[in-house]
């Protein structure tokens, strides 16, 4: 429990980083412009993308739900808190 605990907060922080955090994918955005990258721009979208295919991949598709259900929330909480 606390291993999938840790992972989803880990997808969740990864999805934040990528699309908020670094200006990575904003500096993609201005180079190409482009008003949207998704699902690279969205937090949401980028961390419910991730956790679907980490489970999948990873997890053989075992608790695919509590992956896709918490890592997005969590992933919006992150972005609208920092």
């Amino acid at each position: 429990m606390l291993k999938q605990l840790l992972e989803i907060i880990s997808i969740s922080c990864f999805a934040f980083l990528i699309a908020q955090a670094t200006g990575f994918i904003q500096g993609i955005k201005a180079e190409l412009n482009l008003d949207r990258l998704k699902p690279f721009d969205c937090t949401l979208c980028l961390s419910f993308w991730t956790a679907l295919i980490y489970s999948v991949v990873i997890n053989n598709g075992e608790n695919i739900f509590i992956y896709i259900s918490i890592a997005p929330i969590l992933g919006y909480y992150l972005e609208n808190k920092l």
